[in-house]
């Protein structure tokens, strides 16, 4: 189960991988649900895992920033 920075709990399939210090979590199958949240790929996202709900909580939410090419 997944909250977004809104609030809402929904039902995602998610990996989770060591890393370092902490993990990294993946959507498996979730196009839909990051278009409504507004996150495109290479956005960075942050979560808290609470163990005894077993609910990963969206904290923050980093928008890529895509450099303009310079005009001749």
């Amino acid at each position: 189960m997944i909250q977004n920075l809104k609030g809402e709990v929904h039902e995602l399939l998610t990996r989770s991988e060591k890393h370092d210090t902490g993990f990294r979590y993946r959507f498996v199958g979730s196009p839909a649900y990051l278009r409504s949240c507004n996150i495109v790929f290479g956005d960075e996202l942050s979560f808290e895992f609470h163990n005894s709900t077993k609910l990963l909580k969206m904290t923050k939410v980093v928008h890529t920033v895509k450099k303009k090419n310079p005009s001749s």
